[in-house]
């Protein structure tokens, strides 16, 4: 049975990635990108959004379907994603991959 595939994407104060990271692997989430980036929002809609600092850092992952909501409980316990200025953290669905290891790789649970 092939194991649906979303992208988690992190958008965090700066220095919170590696913390990300470190949870995301602690969950057997191997492949992550962390980049730095500066918001380009006018201060009242960072404001709305918890990001009181323009810099963030933000991440990328590829996380099997059946570990989003396990992974997303434990972001939100180390990084306070639900705390204005923890930051923000939401999924989008991947129809298609071109890489059948990849694909392999990313939908690594337990039972496999």
């Amino acid at each position: 049975m092939n194991t649906p595939i979303k992208l988690l994407c992190l958008i965090l104060p700066r220095n919170k990635g590696e913390t990300a990271i470190k949870v995301l692997s602690d969950n057997s989430v191997f492949f992550n990108i962390l980049t730095y980036a500066r918001g380009t929002a006018p201060q009242e809609i960072e404001n709305i959004l918890g990001l009181g600092d323009s810099k963030v850092d933000v991440v990328f992952s590829l996380v099997a379907s059946t570990k989003t909501k396990q992974v997303l409980t434990q972001l939100n316990d180390k990084l306070n994603l639900t705390e204005v200025g923890g930051g923000i953290a939401f999924y989008m669905p991947i129809t298609s991959m071109s890489s059948l290891q990849l694909y392999n790789y990313c939908a690594q649970t337990e039972e496999n």
